[in-house]
């Protein structure tokens, strides 16, 4: 069975596929025992993990989390911004380090 068919019963057991297209499955797996049995392995491993999930708890709101993300970006691409060009990384290792090699020498 190639990719795009097992992609296919997975569609299904999610309820992602038209009624039309689910039809149509419904009908090959009629057919074809192999389809049949991955779609029922499927199953009993969606069960086993739905079984096993663990429900955590954040002590915050998804909102709440994804705007301190955000204003943190934000706070971070202002300082990168506000920083004057000479005061980079690069710039002033490019500076120090020979005079700390002649230092250390």
């Amino acid at each position: 069975m190639d990719y795009n068919a097992q992609l296919k019963l997975q569609a299904l057991l999610d309820g992602e596929l038209p009624e039309a297209e689910a039809s149509e499955v419904a009908k090959w797996l009629a057919r074809d025992r192999e389809a049949a049995a991955l779609l029922e392995e499927l199953r009993h491993t969606g069960a086993a993990l739905k079984g096993a999930e663990m429900g955590v708890r954040l002590p915050e709101s998804r909102e709440f989390f994804w705007s301190k993300v955000q204003r943190e970006i934000q706070r971070w691409s202002h300082r990168r911004r506000s920083r004057p060009h000479h005061l980079t990384w690069p710039s002033c290792a490019a500076c120090w380090c020979p005079l700390r090699r002649l230092r250390w020498s």
